[in-house]
């Protein structure tokens, strides 16, 4: 058999929920004989995925992301360059287009996917190449733009996260329902399960609250304070830490609720973790607070690991959870309640334990169908 060789497009290297999921991806395709090539148009993030090449950070494609730092960056040609592609708009992604043939030769790859909503799939959208795929981690209909059918139109395949993606995007754009499918992100559960034994330097001793996330206000972590407060004034005595890094303008509004609510001692955002699933094992309870999510990937590790999830309730919390009874969804102004009620039954002791293996095994083969692997 011939190994194919597949170009994978991302914006950055900023890890989050895309990028993990991201890395699970590219080891499925190594397992299946297939080569990747990674090109990320901005290097900014730690994020580094095994298992493939990534090729270098070029100024131009850069530049659809970061202008600004790509220009101060950029050499005198380049600075030209990168002027132009703003000057003549029409033209910016016929330019990119020229930049990546000089980066690599588009005719090596059998297909060629742009891995994430935006610039990205604006981007891919305009590769004269006949495979090419968009890959849809988002509620469409927050983004949406009429236009935008210009851009889907141009491609072969259009992936979905969850059937809640899925059925919002054709909801946006019924034209493409034949070739658009509904993918679950694959999780690698020996991994998960191997880091989550690695040793921390934390010590629990007390009921331990985890939320994880990029911070960013669809995740209403700004919230979660005032529900520490009301847990503390019911006499829970807890500790609940905030994992995850990103906008510094709402990490400063974060821990302004913190102190707000006078619960430093209860309630503490420790920044970003390579690996925080040491923590998630620790865990008492694992929440999600998040006003929408295309695929909670928090909500899927913790059910690796078997922990009790209480999530907001949205649609696709509801899709994820719907054979996991270790859980709970309500509103984000019932948790105080939920979570003291669920420490005040025990129901933390009773879990049932859940077999994820399963669960990927049958993903998988959705992705051997999907690409004919």
């Amino acid at each position: 058999m011939n190994e194919k060789k597949y170009l994978i497009i991302i914006p950055t290297k900023k890890i989050g929920g895309t990028n993990t999921s991201l890395n699970e991806f590219v080891t499925y395709l190594a397992k299946k004989r297939v080569n990747v090539d990674i090109l990320c148009l901005d290097h900014q993030g730690n994020f580094i995925p095994d298992k493939c090449s990534i090729l270098s950070e070029d100024m131009i494609l850069k530049a659809l992301i970061s202008p600004k730092k790509a220009f101060f960056s950029a050499n005198i040609k380049e600075k030209i360059s990168i002027s132009l592609l703003y000057l003549l708009q029409p033209l910016k992604y016929k330019l990119c287009c020229h930049e990546l043939n000089k980066i690599t030769n588009i005719n090596e790859y059998d297909v060629i996917i742009a891995y994430e909503e935006g610039e990205t799939t604006k981007f891919v959208s305009n590769i004269v190449f006949d495979k090419k795929i968009a890959w849809i981690h988002c509620d469409y209909m927050r983004l949406y733009e009429k236009k935008d059918i210009k851009i889907y139109k141009n491609y072969s395949k259009i992936i979905c996260v969850s059937n809640t993606t899925r059925n919002n995007f054709i909801k946006c754009f019924p034209e493409f329902n034949n070739k658009t499918f509904r993918l679950y992100n694959l999780l690698n559960v020996d991994t998960i399960l191997n880091k989550s034994k690695s040793v921390i330097d934390y010590k629990k001793d007390k009921f331990l609250i985890i939320s994880v996330g990029r911070l960013d206000r669809v995740k209403q972590f700004d919230k979660l304070p005032i529900i520490a407060k009301q847990l503390k004034e019911k006499g829970l005595e807890f500790e609940w830490l905030l994992i995850g890094d990103g906008s510094r303008i709402y990490k400063k509004e974060i821990l302004e609720e913190i102190e707000r609510h006078s619960v430093n001692d209860y309630f503490k955002l420790i920044g970003e973790i390579k690996n925080p699933y040491p923590y998630m094992l620790l865990a008492d309870l694992v929440v999600c607070s998040s006003i929408s999510e295309a695929c909670p990937y928090v909500i899927k590790e913790a059910m690796v690991l078997n922990k009790f999830i209480i999530s907001n309730d949205f649609t696709s919390a509801n899709e994820m959870l719907n054979e996991y009874t270790n859980s709970c969804i309500c509103r984000l102004d019932k948790f105080c309640d939920a979570i003291f009620k669920i420490y005040v039954e025990r129901r933390l002791e009773k879990k049932v334990l859940f077999n994820y293996e399963n669960v990927n095994k049958n993903i998988e083969q959705e992705y051997d169908a999907l690409f004919n692997l």
